[in-house]
């Protein structure tokens, strides 16, 4: 089973369907929030800082100590399987400000998702 390995560092949640939570295990899990069960899960390559979703709950933006932002699809359950967050895009604040540490949230609430 999924589960978190270290402190959960961030939690967001969308309308009564998902809970993506952020852990310091570099693990990024989404869970149903009715049957509290994960659905997914996903890495960073360091700590995972803090999600979001999209407005319409078929995104979720997830930040990092290890220099990036992620922007997922959010998976719609089929059955009692797991799957994998499918990673569309990355950014990363290394390449651009070598001095900064991470990303901070505030930066990706502002974040405007039209795919």
């Amino acid at each position: 089973m999924i589960t978190h390995h270290a402190p959960i560092n961030g939690i967001s949640a969308y309308r009564d369907k998902y809970v993506l939570t952020a852990g310091y295990d570099n693990q990024v899990i989404l869970w149903d929030a009715k049957t509290q069960r994960p659905i997914a899960c996903a890495m960073h390559d360091h700590l995972a800082n803090q999600g979001i979703f999209s407005p319409d709950g078929n995104y979720a933006v997830t930040s990092s100590s290890d220099y990036s932002a992620r922007l997922w699809t959010v998976p719609y359950p089929a059955g009692k399987h797991m799957s994998t967050l499918t990673i569309l895009m990355v950014w990363s604040s290394k390449s651009i400000h070598q001095k900064s540490k991470c990303l901070r949230v505030i930066h990706i609430s502002s974040l405007n998702i039209s795919l």
